[in-house]
């Protein structure tokens, strides 16, 4: 394995600045590189996988309501995300910026068009609930960012 040390960092971050890599993937590039070169691997070992038998169909599954439905995530790549899925949509929230982003994944899985400033209804909907959550996990949120 390739050795990884600030030197290489330096390097890489510089030439990617160069071939106008934008900041976004040079963050989320060094925020890795840092995790290798610190010794994370990113493999789990077989011992702590649980194999699941059979997953059950999301129809046969007890009605969670309408605020159960969502999938609520949050990111630590370079630039702090949190989001949902709730059935075809995507909704992120940038926590530094402020910004949001909705895309239907249905017609755009490449995540290429946003909605959010067309359906600003749904936004309205989603983003109250985000924050919500984030605020209720903003010890976890905080940790991982350090």
């Amino acid at each position: 394995m390739p050795r990884v040390s600030a030197d290489g960092l330096t390097a890489s971050v510089e030439k990617m600045r160069r071939e106008g890599v934008g900041d976004a993937a040079v963050g989320t590039f060094a925020h890795y590189y840092r995790r290798l070169r610190d010794g994370e691997t990113g493999v789990l070992p077989e011992a702590e996988i649980e194999p699941v038998a059979e997953a059950p169909y999301a129809d046969d599954l007890p009605d969670a309501g309408e605020e159960g439905r969502a999938a609520l995530f949050y990111t630590d790549y370079a630039l702090p995300l949190v989001g949902l899925r709730d059935g075809s949509w995507k909704f992120i929230h940038e926590l530094d910026s402020g910004r949001s982003k909705l895309f239907d994944l249905c017609s755009d899985p490449g995540e290429t068009n946003d909605l959010a400033p067309k359906l600003p209804e749904r936004v309205a909907e989603y983003l109250p609930r985000l924050q919500q959550w984030s605020a209720a996990q903003k010890d976890l949120i905080l940790r991982c960012q350090r």
